[in-house]
């Protein structure tokens, strides 16, 4: 969360025309949140939260602030470009820079959870023997118990049962078999596609500018934590739902470029679409 809202006001501030005031809390919601992100200060965190601060002041560098004599003039997004370097900082001297707030605070962060390697061995021994629908939803702790790694009953968790993977996408893999990993990964990677393509469309709009940025990056970012960590429901429903107001976005502007199916019009549609709705 406060990645998400940090890259938010970041965006707010070097995209958005607003009052010094606006500025001055834009700026001051940016360092309380990069304090937070120091606080915890997870390796993985701090690289998402660099590459977000990166993309900002890529596309500061590569996009106009419209006056009003219709001409535009190159703005160097500056605090973008130091939240650039302090990530990478921290994440070049993790263990003596990044670590100096968690020190300081005598904060502890454990992540006890099953490795990248545990999970990808109960994926690969899913598929021999569970090849098409997996293990069944809500049920990686059964997997976990059939097909962990047998390291893993050298150390004191050998016991431990753990209902999520490496991730929730990655629990996800292994819940629901090749069918759902399929088709997980068709829709995270056309997603990403057709952000890509319509991301930068050139607007003298700021505001939509910065809607379609927040929620593509707030998409991209929820889907990666979801991929590498275990989140609550807020998490990956945040994912979600960025993931639709982006698409709306573009719908909204692009119209012209969609098809439309409606059920409602022909009752036959409509009535086997209602059959299936409960299925889907």
């Amino acid at each position: 969360f406060a990645t998400l809202i940090s890259l938010f006001a970041l965006l707010a501030f070097e995209i958005l025309s607003v009052s010094r005031k606006i500025k001055i809390f834009l700026a001051s919601t940016i360092i309380i949140g990069l304090f937070f992100v120091a606080l915890l200060n997870n390796f993985t965190v701090w690289i998402i939260f660099g590459l977000g601060a990166l993309l900002v002041f890529v596309y500061g560098v590569s996009t106009f602030t419209y006056t009003g004599d219709a001409k535009s003039s190159k703005v160097f997004p500056t605090f973008s470009f130091v939240l650039v370097l302090v990530s990478l900082l921290c994440i070049l001297a993790n263990s003596t820079v990044g670590s100096l707030l968690p020190r300081l605070f005598n904060i502890a962060n454990n992540d006890i959870r099953p490795s990248l390697s545990a999970s990808t061995t109960v994926f690969l021994q899913m598929v021999l023997h569970r090849p098409v629908t997996g293990q069944g939803l809500e049920r990686f702790e059964d997997a976990w118990a059939l097909y962990k790694p047998a390291a893993v009953t050298a150390t004191p968790y050998w016991d431990a049962r753990f209902p999520h993977a490496f991730g929730i996408l990655p629990t996800l893999f292994v819940t629901s078999g090749i069918l759902g990993t399929l088709a997980l990964l068709f829709f995270l990677i056309s997603f990403i596609w057709f952000g890509w393509k319509n991301l930068f469309i050139r607007t003298a709009d700021k505001v939509t500018q910065y809607l379609l940025f927040t929620s593509f990056s707030g998409a991209v970012v929820s889907w990666v934590i979801v991929a590498i960590a275990t989140p609550g429901f807020v998490v990956y429903t945040l994912a979600f739902v960025f993931s639709g107001v982006f698409l709306g976005l573009v719908y909204r502007d692009k119209q012209h470029l969609w098809k439309t199916y409606g059920f409602i019009n022909d009752p036959r549609t409509s009535f086997f679409s209602g059959l299936g709705l409960p299925y889907s």
